[in-house]
């Protein structure tokens, strides 16, 4: 079969195929995320007008426009209202519970086009439901083995930095970078080798899905770190000069917010594309490795 998705890819192969299917399923991805998202987003700005909050920019008389550039990043609340915040920080974290199922959904419909069939918004939406619990348990256990990772070696940082800083700051401030360095590759290496989990979880309905992951990833660990790290610049650079030409112009307003959240949804469709090329790769790689031992294991029977 001559589909890209059921061979070894190398590194710009992955990032070629994950910009070439987000571009050719792009409308289909961003509806499954703006189904399970969009109701969200739309009553977090509900939310926020009841409070106060400006859809448009309100733009003061008697500002320079220099001040006024520096006053539209004001990340306050318009309202300034504690229940809003709580309002909108809930409803935030109730939809990232539907993100999972989202990320479920387009890796279904990639793995359609890897066996050469045709799929539908709603086909894939249902197969991801049908995984609902698994997905959100696993994610759920994958975010608190993470949140581990990262909290213990900070309070260790933060322990040992203070300690120091009272002997000289300078040398505190030394030994914060001299630690942070390994821990945040050590975080990245393990997010790395369980993070794969997902696919494991919805395509080969294997929960919890780590073990299976940790095999995956086992020759090509730097190689996804690599290509991580090159979507993390991407969606930085996006992000940042989305909000610095957008923000000039609306500041903090319901408007700009609603801006930034069809920037996340379609930097969340890069991911979840990128994330689903990876696992394929995994797959075939592992796949061929299996078959490869299974044949070099294989002793023909000798005739009598």
């Amino acid at each position: 079969m001559n589909n890209p998705l059921n061979r070894p890819l190398g590194f710009g192969q992955i990032l070629d195929q994950t910009f070439s299917i987000t571009k050719r399923h792009f409308l289909n991805f961003f509806l499954i995320i703006l189904i399970l998202s969009g109701p969200f987003y739309l009553l977090q700005a509900v939310v926020e007008l009841l409070y106060g909050a400006t859809f448009f920019r309100a733009v003061e008389l008697g500002t320079n426009w220099f001040d006024d550039l520096f006053m539209s990043f004001d990340t306050t609340s318009p309202s300034g209202s504690v229940a809003a915040e709580l309002w909108s920080g809930g409803i935030e974290l109730i939809s990232y519970v539907f993100l999972p199922i989202a990320q479920a959904s387009i890796l279904l419909a990639i793995f359609s086009l890897r066996q050469g069939e045709q799929y539908s918004i709603g086909s894939v939406l249902k197969k991801a439901f049908s995984r609902f619990w698994p997905i959100i348990g696993c994610s759920l256990l994958f975010f608190l083995i993470m949140l581990g990772l990262i909290f213990v070696p900070f309070i260790l940082i933060m322990i040992l930095t203070m300690a120091f800083g009272f002997i000289h700051p300078v040398l505190g401030a030394v030994i914060a970078i001299i630690l942070f360095i390994p821990c945040f590759f050590g975080v990245f290496y393990f997010y790395i080798r369980w993070g794969f989990y997902f696919g494991s979880v919805v395509i080969d309905r294997i929960s919890p899905g780590l073990g299976r992951s940790w095999n995956l990833t086992k020759k090509r660990t730097w190689t996804l770190m690599g290509i991580y790290f090159l979507l993390f610049i991407i969606v930085l650079l996006t992000m940042s000069g989305v909000e610095l030409v957008f923000g000039a112009f609306l500041g903090n307003s319901v408007l700009f917010q609603l801006i930034l959240n069809v920037v996340e949804m379609i930097t969340w469709v890069i991911y979840s594309v990128a994330f689903a090329v990876m696992f394929f790769d995994l797959k075939a790689r592992y796949d061929a490795d299996d078959l490869k031992e299974l044949i070099e294991s294989y002793e023909p029977l000798k005739s009598n």
